[in-house]
């Protein structure tokens, strides 16, 4: 039944993007080098960023980057791991492009992204005073994997990327904590990514093991918020 939701739902927003745009390019993991704009959505190699893991615990400063990690070599990437793929190099030097999007089995979803171009101009932006649909298209990012290579994970189950618990993917973040007495404390730490499978805080770098839909899975990495600091200050002029 599920899987049944699931192809009628990926139906619709297909039907539903082709109605809205003129055309759809696809993009996958073999051809999104040939999308224009392919550096939205990939972690692209940057040599003078790559760290050991060693060297990404040392690390200081940015509490909204992490460090995504595979065979202890480390690339830098936002707090939410927003974009899909990423290049990092292998033992080798060798760069690797991986889909970084993961699940666990039984709650697979479709990682594909959507967005559209415009390729209107002045004289054909409007046709009897209406919006011109066929100058507009629609570009599709698909997520799936074809072979467990693909995945960051090394496993790749009916188009998949899922969590690995024989090869976890490794992420070092800042984790934080407030008290009223002593103030913001951070630290660095290294473990398994947000959303993987865990059964004890120390195995997720947020240091944050917690229950999710009958799973127990690592939570997002906490961050100092507006009003922590009003309290530094509070604390700083009474304490």
């Amino acid at each position: 039944m599920y899987n049944k939701s699931l192809l009628i739902y990926f139906i619709f927003i297909i039907t539903y993007v082709q109605i809205i745009y003129s055309y759809v390019l696809s993009y996958t993991y073999d051809n999104i080098t040939d999308y224009d704009k392919y550096s939205k959505h990939i972690y692209t190699y940057d040599k003078n960023k790559i760290l050991k893991k060693s060297e990404a615990l040392k690390s200081e400063g940015d509490y909204y980057i992490n460090y995504l990690c595979k065979n202890d070599i480390c690339i830098p990437v936002s707090t939410d791991i927003s974009k899909p793929f990423a290049e990092i190099p292998d033992e080798k030097g060798n760069i690797k492009r991986y889909i970084i999007q993961s699940s666990y089995y039984n709650k697979k979803y479709l990682e594909n992204m959507y967005e559209g171009r415009s390729n209107c101009t002045s004289t054909n932006e409007h046709v009897n005073n209406q919006s011109n649909e066929n100058c507009y298209t629609g570009i599709l990012i698909s997520c799936e994997c074809n072979s467990d290579s693909q995945c960051i994970t090394n496993k790749c189950i009916d188009g998949f990327c899922i969590f690995n618990k024989e090869n976890p993917t490794e992420m070092c973040t800042y984790n934080y904590s407030f008290s009223i007495i002593f103030g913001g404390h951070s630290y660095m730490y290294c473990g398994k990514v947000t959303g993987d499978i865990c059964k004890r805080n120390k195995e997720c770098a947020s240091y944050n093991c917690f229950k999710y839909e009958n799973k127990t899975v690592c939570a997002t990495p906490n961050r100092p918020s507006g009003g922590e600091y009003i309290l530094v200050l509070v604390a700083i002029k009474f304490f």
